[in-house]
């Protein structure tokens, strides 16, 4: 064993010595055995070299100098600070998403420091992100992913987004202000093919109905169709809505021109059929066509 002294480049060599001593001496005789036996018979290897033989340079057993000049030059390791002073990377501005990027995997940080920069270290395979520049505020620490993991977000558990419940309330209130028999089901229906937009498509629904206050048979005819046809959209609900308003005023103004209520017969299989007169329609449709022509002049 050869020690390199403080303040002594001489002793490099004799170190690279050794190493190449070894590779000629103990290696190059050995190549045809296998790695583990190798690293197994070193150690007897370097225990003969060290007490039996005499070192040809300085004729003595390179134990014995070890022993006696060598091993009191020794100092125990100390403990190593580096990592409680490594320097922090930063800053890093943190975007709406709350998330650093280190080596192509995404680690969040608190809702707070949103749009705040921040800084960070890796050491020991942890990452701690502090606020400040010193490293005094420790906001977060995640397990840094191994090498082999790429292109993965890692969310804290204090970082995730709690779901907001807001929806529920404006559900209640529909519920509530609009009692109908398939009220339930159409809201439910909503709240199952939005569930990102709850409470939007929720609140848009109830400020339309504020604003037209229906009455309860239309709306619930309105919410049949929705059901019946699969809308759970605000806008296919609007849309139902005027569609169903302007087939009731067609109505209306048919039971006006014909100044008495339609007749209805009962068919064969027990379905009622409106029965009117054959030019009910054609005289409707030629008074839509004047009124479109007056308007436009």
């Amino acid at each position: 064993m050869r020690v390199l002294h403080k303040a002594d480049p001489q002793s490099k060599g004799s170190v690279e010595n050794l190493v190449s001593y070894v590779k000629q001496n103990y290696l190059s005789s050995r190549l045809d055995q296998p790695a583990q036996r190798l690293i197994a018979g070193i150690a007897d290897w370097c225990r003969r070299k060290n007490t039996k033989d005499l070192n040809k340079a300085t004729h003595r057993l390179p134990m014995q100098q070890f022993l006696e000049e060598e091993q009191p030059a020794l100092r125990p390791n100390l403990p190593s600070a580096y990592g409680g002073l490594a320097m922090l990377t930063g800053p890093v501005s943190i975007d709406k998403n709350r998330i650093i990027t280190y080596k192509t995997n995404g680690y969040s940080v608190p809702p707070a420091y949103r749009f705040k920069a921040v800084y960070y270290r890796i050491a020991s395979g942890v990452m701690s992100v502090f606020s400040d520049e010193q490293g005094t505020l420790l906001i977060r620490q995640h397990q840094v992913a191994p090498p082999e993991v790429k292109y993965k977000t890692f969310i804290h558990p204090d970082d995730m987004r709690m779901p907001s419940l807001k929806w529920m309330k404006v559900k209640d209130t529909l519920l509530r202000r609009y009692p109908s028999p398939n009220m339930l089901h159409f809201l439910n229906g909503v709240c199952k093919e939005n569930p990102h937009y709850r409470e939007p498509q929720l609140s848009a629904i109830l400020a339309w109905l504020d604003k037209q206050q229906p009455e309860s048979v239309f709306l619930d005819s309105v919410l049949t169709r929705c059901c019946e046809t699969f809308s759970y959209k605000v806008s296919q609900f609007q849309a139902i809505y005027s569609g169903l308003q302007k087939e009731c005023s067609i109505h209306d103004e048919l039971y006006a021109d014909d100044g008495m209520q339609p007749s209805f017969i009962t068919m064969p299989n027990g379905v009622g059929v409106q029965v009117r007169g054959s030019d009910a329609y054609q005289d409707l449709f030629q008074k839509k066509v004047q009124q479109t022509a007056m308007g436009g002049v």
